[in-house]
């Protein structure tokens, strides 16, 4: 990140004519930077020097206040409103409704009741002196052009439905988010957030999912059928039904619904389901933690690194009383260069084949994506599993741990002792960032260590990591195992009977951020591959192949492989019992 970007986002020149949401997402973004600061997120901060993360946070916490204050006072000025509506309602709740009006009389009726003169026989113009009057016609006519009006119901009569909207709740499994609780918007976002920072970032061509919340709605009364009232679903059936014969609005007899139900079979056939769910990943956190270059060349030559234990005679300690005594007391020694070895580390091909069926291809295609999918997942599990094998050899092999206490003990023992060992031996820089690899599994066995203690420790893999942060120490987790060793993962299939139980011997490496490199040869995608021979037998291939390895250029003490003997009991030190050092 280039010093000149800032950490947080731009506020508005003017706060108070900002809208709520803007402000609302500004918050939310404030607060998830400085979560991040506190957390010394090393990609968030990178490019950044102490002094201008410091400067950057107290600003950033100044512009929180600001937006707090700003929709804090929104907040107390709507609450008053609200307030003012409700006091303003219930005074006219006090006054005396509006009288019932009197049913109006409409002119059609009139017209009704009065006769309608005889068109054909005009009447004379006078009658014994007397002026006879022409019907008005207009008026009736106008009259019964006009609608009647009935009177406005009252308020409190008139009934409001509400619309029910269904909440989006928190599906299982997230972090941060307690399993059910109602999700708004920017709560959505939060957890979608969180999640994908703790999943990864997923392989080029691949994808990471995660269930984040689920939506929960009930059917209408009218389309639920009741198991006890056999009338009763008869009559929401035949009112969904469009009519024919036996059905709609035509009387239907229960019993023979009944005989016809007790038959118990069809003869159509059911609807095929071709698609079929992967649930295998092929992201790749041991890779993804390592600093890959490209091997253009095939590989690279490696010089052993020398350490401060090597310098044997380079140092000359001359005191007062040598100097007086001169001689060979005086002489400083010097010493001289041994040339060191050199290791060839080649990169490995990784490749992956499959043989299909032009007619399968054509006819279940989603069989076909599913195979692939689960052959790339398979794949990276090998690539993983070859990486995890040459750390491991390239590393010094220890042990630690025991099962008389609980795994976390243990577990926090051992990466202690080995960053001592290693900052010690090549006298490092205390701060310096160290690379923890650790099975996925530890996360779990830690927490299950953890409700069987009495203490308040750790309770999720956030606080795991971030308390192995404090000891600058960056955690990655993997999902698969070396080849040799107990195995970090489940076996292939759970038998009947009990349940498998995680495993009690935990692997992991702990070395200097940098001492091993991922040599990335790159990839071959040939796809889709046919030749003669395929086309003799009607079929096709898909193939590829990928070419990396792991190479250590960091001296030999500087990367542990730490086998540690850990069981989730729980246990701890009683009162006044002293753990027995080296």
């Amino acid at each position: 990140m280039p010093k000149s970007e800032s950490l947080f986002p731009d506020l508005p020149k003017d706060l108070t004519k900002a809208d709520s949401s803007d402000l609302l997402v500004l918050e939310k973004e404030i607060r998830a930077a400085i979560t991040m600061i506190q957390e010394n997120d090393e990609e968030f901060l990178a490019g950044h020097t102490g002094d201008e993360v410091l400067a950057e946070l107290k600003a950033g916490v100044e512009a929180l206040k600001e937006i707090v204050s700003v929709m804090d006072g929104r907040a107390e000025a709507a609450a008053q409103a609200e307030k003012e509506k409700a006091e303003a309602l219930a005074e006219v709740e006090t006054l005396r409704p509006l009288p019932d009006e009197p049913e109006e009389v409409t002119a059609e009726v009139v017209a009704e009741e009065e006769p309608v003169p005889d068109e054909s026989s005009e009447p004379d113009a006078e009658e014994d002196g007397a002026v006879v009057e022409e019907p008005k016609e207009l008026e009736l006519v106008t009259a019964a052009a006009e609608e009647p009006k009935n009177p406005a119901p009252a308020a409190a009569r008139i009934v409001v439905q509400e619309s029910k909207v269904t909440p989006l709740r928190a599906a299982g499994g997230l972090d941060k988010v307690q399993y059910g609780t109602e999700l708004d918007r920017m709560g959505l976002a939060d957890a979608i957030v969180a999640n994908a920072r703790r999943l990864g970032k997923p392989a080029p061509g691949g994808e990471v999912r995660q269930l984040i919340a689920t939506l929960e709605f009930d059917f209408p009364e009218d389309r639920v059928l009741d198991g006890k009232n056999g009338q009763g679903n008869e009559e929401k059936i035949r009112k969904v039904i469009p009519r024919q014969t036996g059905w709609g609005e035509a009387e239907v007899d229960s019993k023979s619904l009944t005989a016809a139900a007790s038959a118990n079979f069809l003869c159509a056939p059911p609807t095929p389901f071709y698609s079929m769910p992967n649930f295998a990943t092929t992201a790749r956190p041991v890779r993804d933690s390592l600093p890959s270059f490209r091997a253009d060349r095939g590989g690279v030559n490696v010089p052993e690194a020398t350490t401060i234990g090597d310098i044997t005679s380079a140092i000359s300690l001359i005191d007062q009383d040598d100097e007086s005594a001169g001689g060979t007391f005086a002489t400083k020694s010097c010493q001289d260069l041994d040339c060191v070895e050199y290791t060839d580390t080649f990169i490995t091909t990784i490749a992956h084949c499959r043989q299909y069926g032009n007619l399968q291809a054509r006819t279940w295609p989603e069989k076909i994506a599913h195979e692939n999918a689960l052959t790339m997942a398979a794949h990276a599990r090998t690539a993983e599993e070859y990486l995890l094998d040459r750390i491991k050899s390239l590393s010094v092999n220890v042990t630690n741990g025991a099962e008389t206490l609980g795994a976390l003990i243990y577990m926090v023992d051992g990466i202690v002792k080995a960053k001592y060992g290693i900052t010690s031996r090549l006298r490092m820089d205390p701060e310096t960032p160290f690379r923890v690899l650790l099975p996925a599994v530890l996360p779990d066995l830690l927490g299950l260590d953890n409700v069987q203690t009495q203490f308040d420790r750790f309770q999720s893999e956030e606080q795991l990591v971030s308390y192995l942060r404090s000891y600058d120490i960056m955690p990655s987790f993997y999902i698969d195992t070396p080849t040799t060793g107990d195995s970090q993962i489940a076996d292939a299939a759970q038998a009947a009977g009990a349940l498998e139980g995680l495993p009690d011997t935990i692997q992991y490496a702990i070395f200097p951020e940098g001492a091993f490199l991922h040599l990335d040869g790159g990839s071959l995608e040939l796809g889709i591959v046919r030749d003669s021979t395929l086309n003799e037998t009607n079929e096709f291939q898909v193939f590829g192949e990928s070419f990396e390895n792991v190479a250590r250029i960091a001296p030999a003490q500087a990367a542990y492989w730490v086998t540690s003997d850990l069981c989730a009991t729980g246990q701890f030190p009683p009162a006044g019992t002293a753990r027995t050092c080296d």
